[in-house]
């Protein structure tokens, strides 16, 4: 039963042009179908009234009982374009939720009854501000450059409640994001082409943890998701080329050059850890290259190698949550990046125009994986 209103207003001029646009929808609880697991119906739910916990009888068990939310989106964009060589655009975005239920959470059971009266997310919040700027016909160094600048904010809290508990527990995010990238491109012949550029992004993360008395109105510290304070950074220099070197032959290659810095601080308010802090700086050297051949119009070979990195960021390196009933997973600051190695052979048949064959091989091999594993911390 889901409810969705949407206005937006465009409106131009000879050099500017703006957008506006709002949209709400209102989404009522999920309905499952008639065929299935019988644990999967919502036999019952939880209503709470004056700070008391009920178990009420769901009369069709086939509806998900609170798993309804609403959500509100705003959009403005604005354009300048002075002349044919400039172009400026700046974006504005922001998006809302209402309170936003865990709905698998809230049909766990414990010693036969429900075991949360609560489970949802707080408004899950997101607002981005984006200018970029383009420049054409520029100079010898470039044909065209595209200046990008972007801020973002994402909030979102969890909350939970044990069934007749009257502590509510919450771990609230707040996430500064902001980049910065420039990119160049240039033709240096009729049959080549070089683009360049360079990137910064550097995230930082605010977490706090609460538990609530909603009988007493009272609010204590708690232990957080993530170490607060924590900051990502990411520092960026790349180039690709795309040469033909005739009509059957072509190649297209590329390098990329990455530093992540990773810095986490941990308390020992409600943690005992034998470390203090996570502080990872990474780099590598990533690169791709790829032929196509055409030997003829009905067969096109391909072969391409690549390889990629991934530095840790603060979820892998910080967050302390209980993943699954009987297991926690807890920080390791000595975590490393990484690493895959691909190749791939791919060939395309097409006898006719009604018909195309697409054969494809493909290799990884896949270093220093970053996976969970059985684990004990101070015994």
């Amino acid at each position: 039963n889901e409810k969705t209103g949407h206005v937006d207003l465009n409106f131009g001029y000879k050099n500017w042009a703006f957008l506006s646009s709002i949209s709400y929808s209102d989404f009522d609880d999920l309905k499952m179908g008639s065929h299935g697991p019988d644990e999967y119906l919502r036999q019952d739910y939880v209503d709470t009234s004056g700070n008391t916990d009920i178990i009420r009888e769901n009369t069709n068990p086939e509806k998900q009982v609170a798993t309804g939310y609403d959500q509100i989106n705003f959009m403005q964009k604005a354009r300048f374009m002075p002349n044919e060589r400039w172009n400026f655009e700046l974006g504005l975005i922001y998006t809302t939720t209402s309170d936003y239920p865990r709905y698998d959470r809230l049909i766990r059971r414990r010693n036969g009854n429900l075991r949360s009266a609560e489970w949802y997310y707080g408004p899950q919040r997101w607002f981005m501000g984006n200018l970029q700027v383009t420049h054409k016909n520029g100079s010898k160094y470039y044909d065209n450059v595209q200046f990008t600048a972007a801020y973002q904010i994402f909030e979102e809290s969890r909350n939970d409640r044990d069934f007749e508990s009257s502590i509510l527990s919450k771990t609230a995010e707040h996430v500064d994001a902001y980049s910065t990238n420039i990119d160049f491109e240039k033709k240096l012949s009729t049959d080549t082409f070089l683009h360049y550029g360079a990137e910064y992004i550097l995230n930082t993360v605010n977490s706090k943890g609460y538990a609530i008395d909603i009988t007493a109105n009272t609010k204590e510290a708690a232990p957080s998701r993530y170490p607060d304070g924590s900051s990502w950074q990411s520092a960026a220099a790349y180039l690709s080329l795309k040469h033909k070197f005739n009509e059957r032959v072509r190649l297209q290659t590329g390098l990329r050059y990455n530093f992540i810095n990773v810095k986490s601080t941990f308390s020992d308010q409600f943690y005992d850890f034998p470390f203090e802090e996570a502080n990872i700086n990474t780099g590598a050297l990533t690169g791709t290259a790829g032929i196509s051949w055409l030997p003829n119009e009905i067969l096109q070979w391909k072969v391409n190698f690549s390889t990629a990195f991934r530095a840790p960021n603060i979820d892998d390196v910080g967050k302390i949550f209980d993943s699954e009933p009987g297991a926690v997973v807890v920080p390791n600051p000595d975590l490393k990046p990484e690493y895959a190695y691909n190749g791939e052979i791919a060939v395309t048949l097409t006898p006719s125009k009604k018909l195309t064959l697409d054969i494809a091989t493909f290799y990884t091999y896949l270093d220093d994986a970053l996976v969970r594993r059985d684990y004990t911390l101070n015994g």
